[in-house]
């Protein structure tokens, strides 16, 4: 049997966003918007800005949205992490700086992709103080 349109928008207009779902179960569980934040690490007002806003969390803030309706432990980001995702995009930049340079066909293009070059290691260098 085929199913109508009318089937399928219901299926849709019935489905809770992800934000739906966890104010649900903070109510279900009795857990404020303080105590969750403190478990998971993501910002109380960001929380209440995605009600309010009508708005979905990135992709970051969801995952951990995620464990903890799934009563996971939710991973906890460090400085250190923190410290180690800046550097590993630094070093992406210095990368495709280093390529630049290797493929650059003049002198004067060699002497402005190599000034580049200097920026990111000395950024790079800041970073791992």
């Amino acid at each position: 049997m085929e199913k109508s349109i009318n089937y399928y928008c219901n299926i849709v207009s019935n489905t809770k966003t992800i934000v739906e779902r966890l104010y649900e179960e903070l109510e279900k569980r009795g857990v404020s918007v303080l105590k969750f934040a403190n478990e998971t690490g993501i910002n109380k007002d960001r929380v209440y800005k995605w009600k309010k806003e009508n708005t979905n969390p990135k992709s970051k803030d969801e995952e951990k949205i995620l464990a903890w309706l799934n009563m996971e432990k939710v991973p906890h980001e460090t400085k250190e992490d923190k410290r180690i995702s800046t550097l590993e995009a630094r070093c992406d930049v210095l990368t495709g700086v280093v390529v630049e340079l290797l493929f650059a066909t003049s002198g004067e293009s060699r002497a402005i992709i190599q000034k580049k070059l200097d920026s990111e290691v000395l950024k790079i260098l800041e970073i791992g103080r």
